[in-house]
């Protein structure tokens, strides 16, 4: 009987366990940034990515300003991509009737529930019709990650990387338990983050009752970055869990 081969993700997360961070937000930010390479050096001028492109009216705030940032640059391709999708949404407006009724007060034009009706549906036709595609693939590996917890989580060697790690933000612990099937895992899981949360707890706590002269100097330098780090386990990472990213 053939050996099933062990998925490279759970290889990346257990090399990534032990860097400082959650591990999901560390491999996801990693593969934001190969996601948007990848458009941009090898596949921006195409007809498929063109009709992605407009279909998600470009990408979400947050990708976007990395697109912009990208490190290959291809201004021009991003230029043309852009050029594309404004041409989409220019055409849905020139489609869109002409607003009557403007000799009409404001009053009359209120009720005019036709009117509003036209509005609201040409709203909905500015909106996009596919997800930012960088969102999406986001999503995907996010799954993909959330199934090695599931499988390896009581793996002996899963299990000991992990308790090297900072264990996961608020939002991946949430994904990560609702994709748990194995009660076993889960508890594996509570209870390493219960032990993490609780030190980290500690620290703020000692952060917090030291900020007064009489404990000038006292600070050790966990206590000192405790807040900031409190912040990142509970949100997660900002690029990751924007307004138009769903959290976990």
């Amino acid at each position: 009987m053939k050996r099933e081969r062990t998925p490279m993700d759970y290889f990346e997360l257990i090399e990534t366990f032990p860097r400082s961070g959650c591990a999901m937000c560390n491999l996801l930010r990693r593969d934001v940034d190969r996601c948007i390479d990848g458009m941009v050096y090898g596949f921006m001028d195409t007809d498929e990515m063109r009709a992605a492109f407009s279909g998600s009216r470009g990408l979400c705030a947050e990708h976007g300003w990395q697109l912009k940032q990208n490190k290959f640059g291809n201004v021009l391709g991003i230029a043309k991509l852009y050029a594309t999708t404004l041409g989409e949404v220019l055409a849905i407006l020139d489609a869109a009737p002409e607003e009557a009724g403007n000799s009409k007060s404001r009053f009359d034009r209120l009720l005019n529930n036709d009117r509003r009706s036209e509005t609201s549906a040409l709203a909905n036709q500015l909106e996009p019709v596919t997800d930012c595609m960088v969102c999406t693939r986001i999503d995907e590996r996010e799954e993909d990650y959330v199934s090695m917890f599931d499988r390896y989580m009581t793996e002996p060697r899963f299990r000991a990387m992990f308790e090297q790690s900072d264990g996961l933000c608020l939002p991946h612990l949430r994904a990560v338990l609702r994709g748990m099937s194995d009660p076993a895992a889960k508890q594996v899981l509570i209870e390493r983050q219960m032990i993490l949360w609780r030190d980290l707890k500690a620290q703020v706590d000692s952060f917090a009752a030291k900020q007064n002269y009489e404990h000038e100097g006292e600070l050790s330098e966990a206590e000192g970055d405790s807040w900031v780090r409190a912040i990142l386990r509970m949100g997660g990472d900002r690029s990751l869990f924007g307004t138009r990213h769903k959290g976990g």
